[in-house]
């Protein structure tokens, strides 16, 4: 019975909480994790839980005010001690409840805890390294510190590591390739952000990569699944990003063929015109070190791009 009670608990939560998590996978790992423990003893743990999605019911479709919520993400933080069958349960509560408020470094520090106790190299631990790598992103727009986006390229990295030393699984293949994609598209977006070498410029090898990848996939007529599916990541948005990064570092060779995969862009997406008259903006050419060079990528872009994209 206590089982039954803090699996439908954990609807209620959710409901009453009010808000998405910034992973579509934790959501699959809570239930997975709330469905196959079974409680026989009193667990701190679950004496938590229990109290804590109680006082969510009770507070309503209003949800928690923030000074409640920090105060449940400390309860369920301290009540999740080694041993306790419902530990990893209470951390995820607590580091959704982190994520909920922008807490993002106490949510960094408890997804720490939550790898620690799942080490195993699984289908779990994936989701759980991507949600570390979002976790810390959102970390690293807070701070702008270098370590903060290294911390989340690393999750991000061991994410698609973990899933690409998985056994074969036709039935989750499209998910596990897409999930793949995405992690390196938010490691080529992180490496972009940096200002250290050699991050910058490795960004562009990741974008091309992420982008082949992609149009790899649609080759064989294939459709992206989950989270890539959710966020909307098309070639076009890809190569945009890729082709402005490689104008602003100058790398013209890369820019011209990130420009044409571009191709014929919807509303959403930055033109090929957009992307160098932005980079323009940003990087003047009296600015750029190589200006014969940016010279030489104008005239061949003139030469080369569709017509209705060097307007």
């Amino acid at each position: 019975m206590r089982h039954s009670a803090i699996a439908l608990g954990w609807v209620c939560e959710v409901l009453c909480e009010g808000h998405l998590q910034s992973s579509l996978f934790s959501v699959v790992l809570l239930i997975a994790s709330t469905l196959g423990t079974a409680v026989d003893a009193a667990s701190p743990a679950g004496d938590a839980l229990e109290a804590y999605r109680a006082a969510a019911r009770d507070a309503g479709a209003g949800g928690l005010d923030r000074e409640a919520t920090e105060g449940w993400i400390g309860r369920l933080s301290d009540a999740a001690a080694d041993g306790d069958p419902l530990a990893e349960e209470a951390l995820a509560s607590a580091r959704r409840l982190a994520n909920s408020i922008g807490a993002w470094d106490e949510s960094s520090r408890i997804v720490a805890r939550e790898l620690l106790i799942h080490a195993t190299r699984d289908a779990d631990r994936a989701r759980l390294c991507s949600e570390a790598g979002e976790i810390r992103r959102n970390l690293s727009r807070q701070t702008k510190r270098s370590e903060d986006r290294r911390a989340a390229i690393g999750a991000f990295a061991e994410a698609s590591a973990v899933i690409e030393g998985l056994p074969p699984d036709a039935d989750g293949e499209m998910e596990r390739r897409s999930s793949v994609i995405l992690n390196t598209i938010w490691i080529a977006e992180l490496e972009s952000e940096c200002t250290d070498e050699p991050e910058r410029s490795r960004a562009l090898d990741t974008w091309r990569r992420a982008r082949e990848t992609y149009e790899a996939l649609l080759a064989e007529g294939a459709s992206p699944v989950g989270a890539l599916l959710m966020t909307r990541w098309t070639i076009p948005k890809i190569a945009a990003r890729e082709a402005m990064h490689a104008l602003l570092l100058e790398r013209y060779s890369v820019a011209l063929p990130a420009l044409r995969a571009i191709g014929d862009p919807s509303a959403d997406v930055t033109s090929p015109a957009t992307c160098i008259q932005e980079a323009a903006n940003r990087f003047p050419a009296p600015s750029r070190r190589d200006p014969d060079g940016y010279v030489r990528f104008l005239r061949e872009w003139l030469d080369v791009g569709p017509a209705e994209a060097r307007t």
